[in-house]
């Protein structure tokens, strides 16, 4: 080779290493995009060596839209859901700017959540919030509730149950007996509901007796409390179903201002059930910090005001329920009752199991016909009612996150319909 043509060779190589030279293995990764994110991309138009002209690159702006993974073990608030099969992506982040800062996720990424939903969020928390950090100006079709994203067994704490072998709890996640034994004798009573406290340290449940129209405090009920670690029981409240708001701090117990004479038969006892009573768990003492009152007295031929049942919407507020089918939010800081704002009225509501999120699982009746046990579920939000596949006498829980349930029937647990252990005992009362 002459020395001219070797001299061009090392002009061209220089020429393409300044250029940049084994472009094909340098790479640049796109940023991760959360909910809407515009991401700049630059083209740059190179020149050869002998041009002196240098060209301004050229900007290109597109629009990225992507859903939020989280980290699993935290909290957030959602503020609409948004089914999969009805909508887009871009719709769900369309909502986004309604509140700022709010975010997309897919609940199907997380099995604490209800599959097959684009969910409109702010968040995460570390803990779980209260919603007195809900945003106060999101538009009125927004809701706002807490959820726990991550697995199932995280979401659900130990389910507590009463079996013919003593009271046990039980792993969510493994279906297997967690702790020891604890033995209570059940002869001549029987359990309302138990509520645990979030320790699970303890259990709250209301005792009945079989013929308790016979004395004023039989009529009236009576909530004792087990310690579940030694087995050791005493009388905590006067009244029935107590269930402890979801911070842990407060019980609340149906319970009666009167018990007054069965004119109809004399020696029983008649005690309308008019009001709620609101304890601090902390204090130890039955001594009420407010007290939710039905207005007039009852009237003893007609009960239907009387209250059947309550379940916890937040620390501040109850969902109650009449005999009458009326459904009332109620606050605490409202004594009120018969002021509290009616959210459903429906004669099919008499008889509530639980209530999860947005919606109350009830039976249609409550007697021992062929369709009696046959849960169905009413959603508070839409007014729809769906039958569920359950048929058999059973217990439904609603978890803290307000989205995971436990199926409990005769010695058999589900954890959102999916089955988790048959425990080949008789179950008697379940709660956690």
């Amino acid at each position: 080779m002459n020395q001219r043509l070797l001299g061009v060779v090392f002009v061209l190589a220089f020429a393409v290493a300044a250029c940049g030279g084994n472009t094909a293995e340098t790479t640049t990764a796109a940023p991760t995009a959360s909910s809407t994110t515009t991401v700049s991309t630059q083209t740059t138009i190179s020149t050869t060596p002998s041009s002196s002209t240098t060209l301004t690159p050229a900007t290109t702006t597109t629009t990225v839209i992507a859903k939020d993974i989280l980290d699993y073990g935290q909290w957030i608030l959602v503020l609409a859901s948004l089914p999969t099969d009805e909508f887009t992506l871009e719709d769900a982040a369309a909502r986004t700017p309604e509140v700022a800062g709010s975010r997309v996720l897919l609940s199907d990424d997380y099995p604490s959540l209800n599959a097959g939903y684009w969910v409109v969020y702010t968040g995460p928390f570390p803990e779980d919030p209260t919603t007195s950090t809900c945003p106060d100006d999101r538009p009125e079709d927004f809701t706002c509730y807490p959820r726990f994203v991550g697995d199932v067994a995280v979401a659900l704490p130990n389910i507590v149950i009463w079996t013919e072998t003593g009271i046990r709890q039980v792993s969510p996640a493994t279906g297997e007996y967690v702790g020891d034994p604890v033995d209570l004798d059940a002869g001549g009573i029987f359990i309302d509901r138990f509520t645990v406290t979030q320790d699970s340290g303890a259990a709250y449940y209301g005792v009945g007796w079989e013929d308790f129209w016979y004395s004023c405090e039989a009529s009236r009920g009576t909530v004792a409390r087990v310690d579940l670690s030694t087995g050791l029981t005493d009388i905590a409240y006067p009244g029935y179903n107590p269930q402890i708001s979801p911070d842990g701090s407060l019980i609340a117990v149906i319970d009666s201002s009167e018990c007054v004479p069965d004119p109809a038969q004399e020696g029983w006892w008649l005690t309308p059930f008019d009001q709620i009573q609101i304890y601090q768990l902390s204090q130890g003492i039955a001594v009420p910090v407010a007290t939710l009152q039905m207005e007039g007295p009852m009237a003893i031929d007609n009960r239907d005001r009387e209250v059947s049942d309550l379940f916890w919407v937040d620390n501040r507020t109850l969902l109650v329920f009449q005999w009458d089918g009326t459904v009332r939010q109620v606050s605490i800081d409202q004594p009120n009752l018969d002021a509290a704002p009616i959210i459903d009225r429906s004669e099919t509501i008499r008889f509530p199991v639980t209530v999860v999120g947005q919606d109350i699982f009830y039976t249609a009746e409550n007697t021992s016909g062929d369709d009696s046990t046959r849960l169905y579920r009413r959603n508070l939000t839409t007014g729809g009612v769906t039958a569920t596949d359950i048929t058999t006498d059973a217990w439904i829980v609603g978890s803290t996150n307000g989205t995971n349930y436990v199926i409990v029937e005769s010695t058999t647990i589900y954890v959102n319909g999916e089955f988790l252990v048959d425990l080949g005992a008789e179950i008697w009362a379940v709660g956690w």
